[in-house]
């Protein structure tokens, strides 16, 4: 029995963290022959006893979608590999709408399952299609590596893996599979990529699927020890509520190249990994060149924001919270910004009388103001006037029972106190 496919899947698997695949894989399986060949492979590579399970989807698209999805549960019962069915139910059948779904449904049932990754079956052909669509559409360096092996938590064990061999597999083991007539058609773009123009560079090389595979690897390998160099001339990032701050010099002395380079390296680091394209890149580069505060979205549910001078990376910043009640002296209070004691002490820098207990530790809020020694009762505003914005709102003050301002961060006490 030809064994070169299992092979094959144990030698990608070998790159994978064991405690990713302890954790668990979910396959994702269309009952189509790449998925199927998956199915069975992972099967006989686990020797380990991991935990497998299975997800199919019936996208009610074709009259014999249901039999398919049965068809694969038949087998995961063979195989005594637990299946979860889905139904996807939309009025757009658009590839890109069915994928996004798919996506969703895997992601979430890794999640409640607490599974490690998702297997797919893409394969060699596949790869080489990717790399021709991204080339055509004038994908840069990090487009032209096409699909990897293994982007958290999606994983492609086949993906070196040609057709003939997935094929052999599925006969020597005589595997049902399903064919989708709608890989046939040219109204996708893939598909006319598949049956147009693959077929031409064929004939000039016969081997051009592991020519092109081959290509994407190399291209991966370059673009690994590229990223190496640019993150070495990075600054360590500081921690700011869910992100990273870096300074915005960082982007305005270097080349544009560099700076694009300085991006992708800092929003590959963030998950969801999600890639970025060449629009979403120059797009940001133009904002941290030009703009002196405000902020942009990113793929992934990410956000760039200008504070200050520097340049903070990660979920969308939301207006902080804080009110913290303190009823009497030497009370400890927690907060988002840590553990402290407030007392009155006359040795101290502030010094709280009795008669303003109990108080209230909180941010700053429009319209606080502060008596200054001369000048009144003066705005907070006016005196964190080149604070940035991001900053202001979260500077702590603490305010007495009948609501007077006792002391601001970076003001100081109020006079008198």
């Amino acid at each position: 029995m030809n064994d070169s496919l299992t092979a094959a899947l144990e030698s990608s698997l070998s790159s994978i963290p064991r405690e990713t695949l302890e954790r668990g894989v979910l396959i994702s399986c269309s009952g189509g022959p790449d998925s199927m060949a998956l199915l069975h492979a992972m099967a006989e590579w686990n020797v380990n006893g991991y935990t497998l399970e299975a997800v199919t989807m019936d996208h009610g698209l074709r009259q014999t979608s249901r039999e398919e999805t049965a068809m694969v549960t038949r087998e995961c019962e063979k195989l005594r590999i637990p299946c979860h069915l889905r139904t996807i139910s939309t009025p757009d059948s658009r590839e890109e709408i069915m994928r996004s779904f798919r996506r969703e449904i895997c992601l979430n049932l890794i999640q409640s399952r607490n599974l490690g990754v998702i297997a797919t079956g893409h394969h060699l052909a596949d790869q080489a299609e990717t790399l021709l669509m991204r080339l055509i559409r004038g994908s840069g360096l990090q487009g032209l590596r096409a699909m990897e092996l293994f982007r958290a938590p999606w994983l492609k064990p086949l993906l070196y893996v040609d057709r003939v061999m997935i094929l052999a597999f599925l006969h020597e083991r005589n595997i049902p599979f399903a064919e989708d007539p709608s890989n046939q058609e040219t109204d996708y773009f893939r598909n006319r990529v598949r049956h147009q123009i693959l077929p031409l560079l064929a004939a000039e090389n016969p081997r051009i699927l592991h020519t092109l595979a081959d290509v994407t690897r190399n291209l991966a390998e370059e673009y690994g020890a590229l990223m190496e160099i640019v993150a070495g001339l990075m600054p360590e990032p500081a921690p700011f509520e869910d992100g990273v701050l870096f300074p915005l010099l960082l982007f305005r002395e270097h080349s544009p190249g560099l700076v694009a380079h300085f991006i992708r390296v800092i929003h590959s680091r963030t998950p969801p990994q999600v890639m970025l394209e060449r629009k979403h890149v120059e797009e940001a580069r133009d904002f941290l060149a030009r703009r002196h505060h405000g902020q942009m979205p990113l793929p992934g549910n990410m956000s760039i924001e200008i504070i200050g001078d520097s340049v903070y990376f990660g979920p969308p910043l939301a207006t902080p919270q804080l009110r913290v009640q303190v009823p009497g002296p030497r009370v400890p209070f927690v907060s988002s910004r840590g553990e402290g004691v407030l007392e009155p002490s006359p040795h101290g820098d502030i010094f709280i009388p009795p008669q303003a207990w109990p108080l209230t530790l909180r941010f700053k809020e429009p319209g606080d103001r502060l008596s200054r020694k001369g000048m009144g009762s003066v705005r907070l505003q006016k005196i964190y006037d080149h604070v940035p914005h991001r900053i202001k709102e979260r500077l702590v003050v603490i305010e007495s029972v009948s609501g007077e301002l006792l002391w601001a961060e970076r003001a100081g006490r109020a006079f008198g106190i």
